[in-house]
């Protein structure tokens, strides 16, 4: 099998969702967005590290109503190595709805100080960033 076939067809399948799945993994910012888009996602794990474009990426505010969980992928937990998410700065990425957590496995975030990229009205959604 060609090694570039193959490699398409890995990130093809690493991207993947159905609206039946509970789980979706991403390589890029514009897959994560559509899985955070996605109702009946879960939770979302990072394969490799993803850097947001916003201008690229990242359209629109994704709305989230349900609880949701970013983890790095667990080979990449097994061995002690962090995913990074980096938000470059970007403002209202991600808007959770009242009573709703963001939580964050095995992941460093970065370039998202200045607690812009999530608002919520709920107060989980301060101490998760707080904690982050």
């Amino acid at each position: 099998m060609d090694g570039a076939f193959l490699l398409l067809f890995v990130a093809s399948w690493l991207g993947s969702a159905t609206s039946q799945d509970s789980a979706a993994t991403v390589i890029t910012a514009s897959q994560l967005h559509k899985a955070l888009q996605n109702e009946s996602i879960q939770s979302i794990l990072l394969a490799t590290s993803i850097v947001v474009n916003p201008a690229r990426d990242w359209p629109d505010v994704v709305q989230v109503s349900r609880n949701i969980t970013l983890a790095a992928y667990p080979s990449l937990r097994e061995g002690a190595v962090y995913a990074q998410l980096d938000y470059a700065n970007a403002q209202m990425l991600i808007a959770l709805a009242p009573g709703v957590t963001l939580t964050y496995v095995g992941l460093e975030v970065r370039m998202s100080l200045e607690r812009r990229e999530f608002r919520g009205n709920s107060p989980q959604c301060e101490r998760c960033e707080e904690a982050c």
